[in-house]
C-alpha cells in the first residue's frame, strides 16, 4: 500500500488496484489515501505534481527508462530549456544540471 495525498485545490483521480480490479480512485483536495497502485501509476502520479506520495514531497521524477518525449515533458514541467535537436542524453544532463542548481 502506498500513501498518496492530493496537494491541489480540486479533486484528482489515480488508478489503483481495488477489489473490483484496476479502478479510478478520486482523492479530495488535501486528503490522503492508502492505495495499492501499480508502479507505472505511481510514476504517473508523481509526474503530475498533483500528489505527494508516501511523504516524498517534491522528490524529482526518475529519468531512467524515459523516452525523449517523456523527458521533454519533464524538462518543460521543471522549467528546463532544451535546445532543438537535443539527444536523450543531452536532455537528461540538462535536467540533472538544473536539479543540482
Amino acid at each position: 500500500m502506498t500513501k498518496i495525498k492530493n496537494t491541489t485545490a480540486g479533486p484528482k483521480g489515480v488508478w489503483a488496484n481495488t477489489p473490483n480490479g484496476l479502478s479510478l480512485v478520486m482523492i479530495q483536495p488535501g486528503a490522503e489515501d492508502d492505495l495499492d497502485m501499480p508502479e507505472a501509476e505511481l510514476e504517473s502520479a508523481r509526474g503530475t505534481g498533483n500528489f505527494e506520495v508516501d511523504g516524498e514531497g517534491d522528490k524529482p521524477i526518475a529519468l531512467s527508462g524515459k523516452d525523449k518525449a517523456e523527458l521533454l515533458e519533464i524538462a518543460e514541467a521543471e522549467g528546463v530549456e532544451i535546445e532543438d535537436g537535443a539527444t536523450v542524453a543531452d536532455i537528461k544532463a540538462a535536467i540533472e544540471l538544473h536539479r543540482e542548481a
